[in-house]
């Protein structure tokens, strides 16, 4: 008898692959929130426990340094949770998804930029076999300047910083390829099945990256959107200073 996961996957798939530091959190949380709709269709963003994205889909090889610190440091799990149970894999949320009968299934994680291209598609064409011509990996890639900016402040308001946040940010910087070379990686995984998108607004579809996710995946106008306050909003120099010295002072 055929397993589940070698049963056709229903409908279409949509992979978000990161980058860091590019929309991710505002993807997530909306999606997570139930605030895409399909106009004709169901959407399933098939999420475990407390998780509202699918981060822990590690891939073995994947080189994710920041998180490796965050493990250790802060005492989140790797391979297992802080428990012992396992953390939830790629055959967890295929079946957690297949229960929904979705017409369009969307996974996100941006720790998934540091995965071996192949091996993520050995991994979905394993757990989420779709049709040809069904699936899209798609990642955002952000200016270098403002992606560098903008990892320097999450890594103040986090704590990461010390007293000198520029070292402790490029300790926490796993050494990039450049991104000719990532997307080139990519595509010979996926082929047309992988799109790189721009994080610039004048590039997106309505200016907005929900929009060009979906119009990029499914074709425009497919999707209905309901509003929601900003997710990891960007602070001000004045209260990233502020938050560099409560965390300087803290234990």
């Amino acid at each position: 008898m055929a397993s589940a996961d070698s049963a056709p996957f229903p409908g279409r798939l949509i992979v978000h692959v990161g980058d860091h530091k590019a929309g991710s959190t505002a993807i997530q949380s909306a999606l997570a929130r139930g605030e895409v709709r399909l106009k004709e269709g169901r959407l399933v963003y098939p999420t475990i426990g407390a998780r509202f994205n699918h981060n822990h889909l590690k891939m073995k090889g994947g080189g994710d340094r920041a998180a490796g610190l965050l493990r250790g440091r802060l005492g989140w799990p790797g391979a297992r949770g802080g428990s012992g149970r396992k953390v939830p894999g790629f055959a967890e949320v295929a079946a957690r998804a297949r229960k929904s009968d979705p017409d369009v299934t969307v996974l996100s994680g941006e720790s998934l930029e540091a995965a071996p291209p192949a091996r993520l598609a050995a991994a979905l064409a394993r757990h989420f076999p779709v049709a040809p011509g069904r699936l899209t990996v798609i990642s955002y890639l952000r200016p270098h300047a403002s992606r560098a900016i903008s990892g320097l402040a999450e890594t103040i308001k986090i704590g990461w910083a010390g007293a000198d946040p520029w070292a402790a940010r490029n300790a926490l910087i796993t050494p990039k390829t450049p991104p000719a070379r990532r997307v080139a990686a990519w595509r010979k995984a996926f082929g047309a099945a992988y799109v790189a998108r721009p994080l610039v607004r004048s590039e997106l579809a309505q200016g907005n990256l929900l929009e060009d996710l979906f119009a990029t995946a499914l074709g425009p106008g497919k999707i209905e959107l309901r509003s929601s306050p900003t997710a990891n909003e960007s602070l001000g120099v004045e209260d990233l200073m502020r938050l560099q010295v409560i965390h300087l002072a803290l234990p």
